[in-house]
C-alpha cells in the first residue's frame, strides 16, 4: 500500500511515544537500538471499518498498536486484526505483532491467554498487552 508521505513519521529515538488525541491516552515504546521506524497514524490512511491507532514498521517487522482508555481488550484485538488484514494485502511477509495498551484486565488473565493463542494461530500475529503506563520494548 502506498502510504501518503504526510501519514509517515520516521523516528529513531530511544523512546517513541504514540497517543490518541481523542482519549488523551499515550504510551511509551522503548527503542534501545535506535532503529529507524516508520510511525504511521492509521486514521490518516482513511481506511473503512474498524481500525487500530498506530502502525510502527521497519524492514521485516510491523507492530499494530491500539490504545484503550478502559479494558475492552476484545474490541482492541478486533481493531488490530481488521487493520492488519487490510494492510497485509499490500505487504510482504513480515514479523507481525499487535500491542493492546489498556487500563484493566491483568496480563495473565485466561481471556488474554486465549486471545494470544487465537491470534497466533488464526492471524499469524503475536499479540502482546501492557497496562497503560508500563513501557513496551520494541525489538
Amino acid at each position: 500500500m502506498n502510504v501518503e508521505a504526510s501519514c509517515i513519521i520516521s523516528v529513531k529515538s530511544k523512546i517513541i511515544v504514540v497517543g490518541d488525541k481523542g482519549t488523551g491516552v499515550k504510551q511509551q515504546l522503548l527503542n534501545h537500538e535506535q532503529i529507524v521506524f516508520e510511525k504511521i497514524q492509521i486514521e490518516c490512511l482513511k481506511l473503512t471499518g474498524e481500525q487500530c491507532d498506530w502502525l510502527l514498521r521497519h524492514d521485516g517487522y510491523e507492530l499494530f498498536v491500539e490504545l484503550k482508555r478502559g479494558s475492552d481488550v476484545v474490541k482492541a484485538t478486533k481493531q488490530i486484526c481488521a487493520t492488519a488484514k487490510i494492510l497485509r494485502r499490500y505487504s510482504s511477509d513480515k514479523q507481525t505483532f499487535g500491542l493492546v495498551v489498556h487500563s484493566g484486565n491483568p496480563l495473565d488473565s485466561t481471556m488474554m491467554q486465549r486471545l494470544k493463542s487465537s491470534f497466533r494461530t488464526n492471524h499469524k500475529i503475536t499479540l502482546k498487552s501492557v497496562k497503560r503506563g508500563q513501557t513496551h520494548l520494541l525489538s
